[in-house]
């Protein structure tokens, strides 16, 4: 099977456009952010997905403290909805993955109400690293990366 480049001459029966070349190359990338793996035990394929934390995430959060502080006025939890409208009404931004942040310990969630953990507090102040990136299978984090950030690495000013 033949390799495709950008440059690859006509091969095929059809020719491609560039946005269908790069429409393959964000497939080839999505695919190797996952990595197959069999169970030691009984064989079972299954997956390990790489999770970045990203400046989306900063971005719920932070509309998460907003809604805290002002409508909600102090109330603990908060229906993740409202913080996602929030998100999109105030950066533009909408995330549909919200329950991954718990991964890195920011948000306690139940019943589709959330609330900043106390480790969230202390990195939506800047005190506290997390990890970059973290590695899930079957929703248990198997590995995550050695580099570590603030909030501050991810806001752009």
């Amino acid at each position: 099977m033949e390799t495709l480049t950008k440059n690859t001459e006509k091969k095929f029966f059809w020719e491609i456009t560039e946005k269908e070349y790069q429409l393959i190359q964000d497939y080839k990338e999505f695919k190797n952010n996952q990595i197959e793996c069999a169970c030691p035990v009984c064989n079972a394929k299954s997956k390990i997905y790489k999770r970045q934390f990203d400046e989306t995430y900063v971005y719920f959060l932070i509309s998460l403290v907003h809604l805290f502080q002002t409508d909600y006025q102090g109330s603990v939890n908060i229906h993740y909805s409202k913080v996602i409208e929030q998100c999109e009404k105030e950066f533009g931004k909408r995330i549909t993955d919200y329950s991954l942040i718990s991964k890195w310990n920011l948000i306690e969630s139940e019943n589709g109400m959330i609330r900043l953990s106390k480790f969230g507090f202390k990195f939506m102040k800047n005190q506290v690293f997390i990890s970059e990136t973290l590695y899930i299978r079957n929703n248990t984090i198997v590995s995550e990366s050695d580099k570590k950030i603030k909030i501050e690495d991810l806001i752009k000013n």
